[in-house]
């Protein structure tokens, strides 16, 4: 963009031609004599040394790092002219001292030679690519013909083989058909004598498997209202019937504690029998497992559920009971692997175990407990 003088309230002149140099020097003389002191902020023109205020048309050099003017007078410019150059920041016009329009010249001529030469050097480059593909190309060509030479004659060579293969098992195939005929007769036979047997095992499998589910499906049906209770103390009563009266109002009180007054018991069972005088007076003699029968299977499920209430009680010595679900022998044996597992895993330091549906799992922790 070129840089300008404007006048602050430019005037409009007739004349638009420009005045001689010399005629303009003496007016500017004489004008130099009256005028006042130049300020010394103010630039002043490189060819004629007069300051150039903002209403002396002048142009600056866009390269010099210092300001360098040059009056329009000295360049030749009208004032048509200058005010096309005045407006003219979106032409992409640029006006440069003769010191930088000589070292601009010098060097847009410079950078022209180094991109021949660059160019020169690329376009060689290239050349020298362009054989070194045609060579390779040249190698691979060859290599791919010599390669699909050797695999043909190995092709050839297998086919051959396997040809003299086929001809030989069918001489050996012809000379020896009745013989593999009885030997394959002979094996049909055994294998259909085998078939027989796997079939006959098979079926004898699958009815004890039955047999085994029926009487599973039955001992399960069986114990589906029911459960088992440990740690409640038997009585030292020697009466049968005072016995059963007070584990009665033991269970009933047990079913108070884990909010189940509404279960129906309809029968009350000691498993096991009864220990003898000297083992009842022994500390360490567990006492012997109740088992409950309940109206319904809704009621063992609601006593399952709240039977984890007596492990938080702190009176009655309810923590030392526990409830579970009655068992068939094979869900015993099962529960017991899991029990000497469970133990096993505590030991090394896991916690809050638990056996749920056949499985260890870990207990959830209660609300508000970390």
């Amino acid at each position: 963009m070129v840089k300008v003088r404007r006048a602050p309230k430019p005037t409009k002149t007739k004349a638009s031609s420009v005045q001689p140099v010399e005629k303009w020097k003496k007016a500017q003389s004489k004008k130099s004599k009256k005028s006042p002191a130049v300020p010394e902020s103010l630039p002043n023109c490189i060819e004629c040394g007069e300051a150039v205020y903002a209403d002396v048309k002048a142009l600056q050099c866009e390269l010099c790092s210092e300001e360098v003017w040059k009056c329009a007078q000295f360049l030749g410019l009208d004032d048509e002219m200058y005010e096309f150059l005045a407006s003219s920041t979106d032409r992409g016009l640029h006006w440069f001292c003769d010191k930088c329009e000589e070292i601009i010249v010098d060097g847009i001529g410079l950078l022209s030679n180094k991109l021949l030469s660059s160019l020169h050097k690329l376009m060689e480059k290239s050349d020298l690519i362009e054989q070194k593909i045609c060579d390779v190309m040249v190698n691979v060509e060859q290599k791919m013909n010599d390669t699909a030479t050797k695999l043909e004659k190995s092709m050839d060579n297998k086919v051959k083989a396997v040809e003299s293969g086929v001809a030989h098992l069918i001489a050996q195939q012809q000379g020896s058909n009745e013989t593999q005929a009885c030997s394959a007769e002979t094996q049909i036979k055994q294998s259909l004598v085998d078939v027989g047997m796997v079939q006959e095992c098979v079926v004898k499998a699958l009815d004890v498997k039955n047999q085994e589910d029926k009487e599973k499906e039955t001992e399960i049906k069986k114990r589906a209202t029911s459960v088992i209770v440990h740690g409640v103390a038997e009585s030292d009563a020697t009466d049968t019937d005072q016995r059963e009266t007070e584990d009665i109002d033991v269970i009933a009180a047990m079913m108070h504690e884990i909010d189940s007054d509404n279960v129906k018991v309809s029968k009350i069972v000691r498993l096991g029998k009864k220990p003898t005088a000297t083992a009842s007076s022994d500390n360490t003699q567990k006492p012997r497992p109740i088992k409950l029968v309940l109206e319904s299977e809704e009621q063992k499920i609601q006593v399952l559920k709240n039977a984890k209430n007596l492990r938080l009680a702190k009176e009655g010595g309810w923590e030392m009971v526990f409830i579970h679900q009655d068992l068939t022998p094979k869900q015993r044996q099962t529960r017991k692997q899991l029990l000497q597992e469970m133990r096993e895993r505590m030991d090394k330091g896991e916690v809050n175990l638990m056996i749920f549906s056949g499985k260890i799992v870990k207990r959830r922790p209660r609300p508000g407990n970390s």
